[in-house]
């Protein structure tokens, strides 16, 4: 029996073992303090009993391209081009966008390739590599 199961019979028998013409006795309460006493219990047994997700990395990306600190420099400064040129409209900068641009594009695929022929030439000799190489890119 899985946890969430066991969390939601306990919660229930709570709920079943509260005397509910005690707690929202209409003689003495409103309806309106009725129901903050009734959103109380529920809201306790939410805190309680439902798990709550605090800050972990869901769906981490996929397709990871490799990367060295000369590639990442250029596309920082690819960004900062555009930007400038969104700014400025300037030919000279949409020009010189275009050339680091390209050049992003030609290392990144280099480096993946030189990335895939490495792991091609290690798969007889290192086959986890290879498995994870190929569960990473496949969905």
């Amino acid at each position: 029996m899985y946890m969430i199961n066991i969390n939601y019979m306990i919660k229930l028998k709570e709920f079943l073992g509260i005397n509910w013409d005690d707690v929202l006795d209409p003689s003495n309460k409103s309806v309106e303090e009725m129901w903050k006493t009734f959103k109380a219990v529920v809201r306790e047994g939410m805190d309680d009993y439902i798990p709550r997700c605090t800050g972990h990395v869901a769906n981490r990306k996929k397709n990871f391209q490799p990367c060295n600190n000369e590639l990442q420099q250029m596309i920082r400064r690819k960004y900062k081009l555009w930007n400038s040129w969104i700014r400025t409209k300037r030919n000279a900068v949409l020009q010189e966008y275009k050339i680091i641009r390209n050049k992003v594009k030609y290392i990144t695929v280099s480096l993946l390739k030189h990335d895939q022929e490495k792991n091609s030439v290690e798969c007889k000799s290192n086959p986890k590599k290879f498995w994870n190489y190929i569960n990473k890119n496949t969905y």
